[in-house]
């Protein structure tokens, strides 16, 4: 992936911006050891069984939101606002 210096740091500039360089300026993945992993305190978790029924109501109470996306007139929205970045 080449990366223009114009647009080299933040969201919305590229995938590269959101991995690590490595030495020699190739994305890559760092290797972190399995005991090293904790689960973020900031993103707790439930089990699927107490989960579900709040997920449910969620839907029921968005209706506008999913039937956006069912009819796909969410795709109009990103071709408007991020088509220009796919043509180029």
């Amino acid at each position: 992936m080449t990366v223009r210096p114009e647009r080299a740091h933040g969201l919305g500039r590229g995938l590269s911006t959101l991995i690590p360089q490595r030495n020699g300026g190739q994305p890559g993945a760092t290797e972190i050891a399995i005991d090293r992993i904790r689960p973020n305190p900031n993103q707790p978790r439930r089990r699927f069984e107490e989960a579900l029924p709040d997920t449910v109501r969620w839907y029921l109470s968005h209706r506008d939101w999913w039937e956006r996306v069912r009819s796909g007139a969410y795709r109009e929205y990103y071709e408007r606002q991020y088509g220009h970045r796919v043509r180029a």
